[in-house]
């Protein structure tokens, strides 16, 4: 199991519906149907735009 060193995401697998829902449907209708203000679902696809993933190996010596 990897560890985690910060996740940066509140709620990721939430952030990632909304991205997936962004596809079929405008931020109005994506922000009614979670129950959200369309900010937060502007925000919340801006993070999964932008989330970058990295593996870290450290080595001694």
């Amino acid at each position: 199991m990897q560890n985690v060193i910060y996740a940066g995401l509140r709620n990721p697998a939430r952030d990632q519906q909304i991205f997936d829902t962004l596809k079929g449907m405008s931020v109005g209708e994506a922000a009614e149907h979670f129950g959200l203000a369309p900010s937060t679902v502007r925000a919340a696809a801006k993070r999964i735009a932008d989330l970058a993933v990295f593996d870290l190996k450290l080595q001694g010596g």
